[in-house]
């Protein structure tokens, strides 16, 4: 039987096959580095006269990111939320991070019973899974929850269809949120690599040991080997080392 990409049966089967996520975000360098990335653009954009009181991770996979949200703004003030179709993926998020809420839902579910606006949403790597006419129908339900003012984080990795061009994603967003800010990052020869040795782990058999998830964090000195790289990487292939493009938009409203 042929799973469509995307779905949450093709997630769930993704799951099936990994005790902790199929795409390695705990060890990944670049998903470490990315992740930093992330943090530093949310946090640049919160100033002193507004701090969030509400989070929501669209998309949230195991939960890691979900859990560094925690660190945005005033942290003793947030109340993070992560949202993940795949209940194979929240039912590890809620191990890992007993004290933040998860939920199995869609965001049309999710829409539908959040009545108080969220100050951040965050949604990464997960609008291609969307056919292109639902990804507006998404983004006009991220604007629907946000309060006036509020901010957005959406990040794409940078291929052909499904995926988007930086453009690609700049213009869906800009279609429904104000876009205060953008970024590219240049790790496609990390990225590569990484799979490479994802592939050949997949061949090797995994120590009982090797099943606990680390509950590591994206700190800046841990993540400069890799920040020197994307930028060799740059310099040397240009567009070519493209891998993911963000963009960070907010709710058009006044405070």
């Amino acid at each position: 039987v042929c799973v469509k990409y995307g779905t949450k049966e093709w997630l769930e089967a993704q799951y099936s096959h990994s005790r902790s996520d199929p795409w390695g975000l705990d060890w990944r360098p670049s998903q470490k580095y990315r992740y930093l990335i992330m943090l530093e653009a949310l946090n640049q954009a919160i100033t002193e006269a507004w701090q969030p009181l509400r989070v929501l991770d669209v998309g949230c996979a195991t939960g890691l990111f979900t859990a560094l949200l925690s660190h945005v703004g005033k942290p003793e003030a947030a109340v993070v939320t992560g949202i993940d179709i795949a209940e194979s993926a929240i039912t590890r998020a809620r191990l890992r991070f007993p004290n933040i809420e998860f939920l199995a839902m869609s965001l049309d579910e999710y829409a539908t019973k959040q009545h108080a606006p969220i100050d951040i949403i965050v949604c990464l790597e997960m609008l291609y899974y969307l056919d292109p006419g639902q990804r507006r129908d998404a983004l006009h339900k991220i604007r629907h929850l946000l309060r006036p003012g509020g901010l957005v984080l959406i990040s794409s990795m940078i291929a052909q269809q499904p995926y988007m061009s930086p453009r690609e994603l700049h213009d869906l967003v800009a279609g429904e949120l104000e876009v205060i800010g953008s970024g590219v990052l240049y790790l496609k020869p990390v990225v590569l690599a990484e799979k490479l040795l994802m592939r050949i782990q997949a061949l090797l058999p995994i120590p009982a040991g090797n099943s606990r998830i680390k509950n590591t964090s994206p700190e800046r000195s841990r993540t400069s080997g890799t920040r020197l790289l994307a930028r060799v990487a740059q310099i040397l292939f240009g567009r070519r080392a493209q891998s993911h493009a963000y963009v960070l938009a907010r709710h058009p409203g006044r405070i």
